[in-house]
């Protein structure tokens, strides 16, 4: 297992009407930032998220996932993501992001930990299931990306939607995206919002205490545990 990171997420997402759409919006801001005509990658990812019954960790603006890509080697392996939302502004996306490597049906301890420190004992349950075909544009530093999402919801209901994602390096290129692209509609929710179809009410002062967790270095004392999802 990885040892755990903390970054800084800047992204606008749009929830386009069909894939011709997401299309010609991501072709362009695929010119406006310079970026090639052939994808970096395309892959397929599921997306397991998790929460108590009445959703402490989204009440304090906390999105908890395991990811994989469905051609990974290794059947195991996953990325464990604690997500927290600071600002969101008409589509403008600044997230705190705590990232670690692991297993699929294990929560590494650092993010157990974390969430143990929010949710006390309380049984967490899988709260979604997503799976989306992922298609990335990327300039050569990384600095900057695009993601198109063409996203069946598998739980707790099924759906479908279509995302595109831009994703910078610094605050004032996300706005300075933000104004060119004008009128275009933004989405309101991150991904988890859209499967379950409702958004949960964030408290402030929680917000501000799961920040200083997500930042504060990690705990030898922490265990890991299963996921809600394992067999």
């Amino acid at each position: 297992m990885s040892e755990g990171a903390i970054g800084t997420e800047r992204e606008l997402k749009f929830r386009p009407r069909d894939v011709d759409e997401a299309r010609v919006l991501v072709a362009r801001f695929r010119d406006r930032l310079g970026l090639p005509a052939a994808p970096a990658v395309t892959t397929t990812l599921e997306s397991r998220y998790l929460d108590t019954a009445d959703h402490q960790l989204a009440r304090c603006g906390l999105g908890v996932r395991a990811r994989w890509a469905l051609e990974a080697l290794d059947p195991e392996a996953a990325r464990w993501t604690a997500k927290l939302a600071l600002e969101e502004d008409d589509g403008t996306y600044v997230s705190v992001e705590f990232e670690v490597d692991g297993e699929r049906e294990r929560l590494p301890a650092e993010i157990a930990g974390r969430l143990r420190s929010v949710v006390g004992s309380a049984r967490l349950v899988e709260l979604a299931r997503i799976r989306n075909h992922r298609t990335s544009w990327r300039d050569a530093t990384g600095g900057v990306e695009i993601e198109l999402d063409v996203v069946d919801v598998l739980a707790p209901r099924t759906g479908h939607f279509v995302e595109v994602e831009v994703e910078v390096a610094d605050d004032e290129q996300l706005r300075a995206l933000r104004r060119w692209v004008g009128a275009v509609p933004v989405s309101t929710t991150h991904k988890l919002g859209a499967a379950l179809g409702q958004v949960v009410s964030v408290d402030p002062e929680c917000v501000a205490r799961v920040r200083a967790l997500l930042e504060a270095p990690s705990d030898p004392g922490w265990c890991e545990e299963p996921a809600p999802w394992a067999r």
